[in-house]
């Protein structure tokens, strides 16, 4: 697609490009989410790429104080998983686990991400990714080489991960070289456009695009075949 004019294209022909593509035996599953907060992060997960794998065992990571609302209703809410763990109170293996505050918060995200680690089968969301890898002296719980692991290693045994980010300053080197599908949105910073458009290799006569990229709006790119794909979509509003 380089040189040309990044289509615009519907959701749910997008949708079904990463439905199709979705299978982390063979192919790299993990997600990559950019845009600055309240970009539309959660809103293009939840409504977005959650609902392609709508049976599968889900669990979102919310370490938003009082819980990010975004999810509510989605997931049963624990602080815990049991081993193993099958369908919650919904009636599906979701579940949104309630970050503890503090250090002991930081111990409750690394023990669940080990256990989905030795369980896999299972989609991880960290809708606040930067808040997870990056290291305690800057307000982070220090579980980057926790994630970078999953990223490289967690797909053979059918996990992906789902990050949310909006920056790439505080990203664990994994979200920024692991992720087979990657999501622009809207950041103010002109700098971090530069730095989202360097992480997702797009060509140089692409970069003016994201300077023009509304609210839940996104350029879809991913490598799933031998060239990069592109297209700018728009997830719906929630029903």
């Amino acid at each position: 697609m380089t040189g040309q004019i990044v289509p615009v294209v519907p959701f749910a022909n997008v949708a079904g490009r990463v439905q199709r593509n979705w299978c982390p035996a063979e192919a790299n599953p993990h997600h990559a989410a950019f845009a600055q907060t309240r970009g539309g992060k959660s809103h293009l997960i939840r409504w977005g790429i959650l609902p392609l794998a709508a049976l599968g065992r889900m669990v979102v990571i919310d370490v938003k104080p009082g819980g990010d609302r975004t999810w509510n209703g989605w997931g049963e809410d624990v602080t815990g998983l049991r081993p193993g763990f099958g369908l919650s109170a919904t009636g599906l293996p979701r579940y949104r686990v309630r970050v503890l505050p503090g250090a002991e918060g930081s111990e409750q995200v690394r023990r669940i991400l080990e256990q989905l680690a030795a369980e896999g089968e299972v989609i991880i969301v960290v809708d606040d990714a930067g808040r997870v890898t990056d290291n305690a002296g800057r307000g982070g719980m220090g579980l980057g080489g926790t994630v970078d692991h999953m990223l490289s290693l967690g797909a053979a045994t059918g996990v992906t991960m789902i990050l949310g980010l909006n920056s790439t300053a505080w990203a664990a080197s994994g979200a920024k070289d692991q992720c087979g599908t990657i999501w622009i949105g809207v950041t103010r910073s002109r700098t971090m456009r530069d730095n989202f458009a360097d992480v997702a290799g797009l060509p140089r006569e692409v970069r003016p695009v994201l300077d023009r990229i509304p609210a839940r709006h996104w350029l879809y790119s991913d490598y799933a075949g031998d060239d990069l794909m592109m297209a700018l979509t728009h997830v719906p509003a929630a029903a």
